[in-house]
């Protein structure tokens, strides 16, 4: 069986079902990472097992400035100190200025630069060729905090193909997604680390809507007013019922002269509570991306 592929409105040649079923498995494959480290860890070689690639890059690009982040791997692909030499600014290579740009599909390096010209500057001399990049492939994910974070892949032997360019393109949505919902836990995390306002608590939760981290008031709070859960890990039922039915409006308890008043943080499946006298409010947050 085979699936088409739609590139900005056009449809591209037939993928197989397999291609299109690995393109998805990937995003299942990174959907656990629970840090930016852990994303970064797992996305390259995931990629990799779609579309196969003897180095693989990943660059962090902070759009306002075009400073760069780069890591590549396997370690030692790339000659010591010789990306940082070549590669002072996006705008420095044609793939990450690309990605910096407006947002693109999946790009070939010999899309975006002539081979003639590339052959003759350091940045194939001195970097490309030196790890044994002839070809190489990238696509762009926004943070959603003024980066664009650019994954490569790079190979000797043969061009990336139509195919691979679109399963990649299936693969990015996950990808960006991944990243945006671990910056927003590890922003979370250190909320959670740090001491919120007084009569504040904050709460995390998994995606299935169980409590992952915790304050200590924030689960007294919630049994106070709304009864103990079924399990240790999971929310009373009425608070389980309002977060399972979108759009969550703030939940308001009042109990014996004090107002619970609970809410979903932007951004992930949090809630934050807070309690004070009947005025105060309690917000819970939950971990899902928004």
């Amino acid at each position: 069986m085979t699936t088409p592929a739609t590139r900005t409105g056009v449809t591209t040649p037939w993928l197989a079902d397999t291609a299109v079923g690995g393109a998805y498995g990937f995003a299942r494959s990174i959907v656990g990472a629970r840090t930016e480290a852990e994303l970064q860890r797992r996305a390259p070689q995931a990629l990799a097992e779609l579309v196969p690639a003897d180095v693989l890059t990943w660059h962090r690009v902070e759009l306002a400035t075009g400073a760069i982040d780069h890591e590549a791997a396997p370690v030692g692909a790339e000659p010591s100190g010789a990306f940082e030499a070549v590669v002072g600014h996006a705008g420095d290579h044609p793939l990450l200025a690309a990605h910096a740009a407006p947002r693109r599909p999946a790009l070939r390096l010999s899309e975006v630069v002539d081979r003639g010209a590339l052959t003759r500057g350091e940045l194939y001399g001195d970097l490309l060729h030196a790890a044994g990049v002839e070809y190489e492939i990238a696509i762009g994910m926004r943070t959603g905090r003024g980066e664009a974070v650019v994954a490569g892949l790079g190979r000797t032997e043969r061009e990336f193909s139509e195919r691979d360019r679109d399963v990649l393109d299936i693969a990015r949505p996950g990808l960006e997604h991944a990243l945006r919902a671990t910056h927003a836990r590890g922003r979370l995390v250190r909320a959670l680390a740090n001491d919120p306002p007084p009569g504040t608590a904050v709460m995390l939760l998994d995606r299935d809507g169980e409590i992952e981290l915790s304050r200590p008031e924030a689960g007294r709070w919630l049994a106070e007013h709304f009864g103990t859960a079924d399990h240790p890990g999971w929310l009373a039922p009425p608070v389980a019922e309002w977060l399972a039915l979108p759009p969550r409006p703030p939940l308001v308890s009042e109990r014996d002269g004090r107002r619970l008043t609970i809410c979903l943080l932007p951004a992930i499946p949090t809630h934050c509570c807070s309690r004070r006298p009947s005025r105060a409010s309690a917000r819970t947050p939950s971990t899902d991306s928004a």
